[in-house]
């Protein structure tokens, strides 16, 4: 997949949670964790320790799953 389409993911409010579930269920490992990325970037923007260590989080799940 994308970018362009895993960062339209991250505003898909017209999905239903079925149909969310669907596409997040059709992605790659890889893409899975880059739309991890992006709601992070989106959603925690107050607090730069806490997306740290999501970001921490990602990579050690990439690592594992490459």
């Amino acid at each position: 997949m994308k970018e362009l389409e895993i960062e339209q993911l991250t505003s898909s409010v017209e999905l239903t949670d079925n149909e969310w579930r669907d596409k997040v269920d059709s992605l790659s490992a890889k893409d899975v964790a880059l739309l991890m990325y992006k709601l992070i970037e989106k959603n925690v923007t107050n607090d730069a320790t806490q997306r740290h260590m999501m970001y921490d989080v990602l990579d050690a799940l990439e690592e594992h799953i490459d």
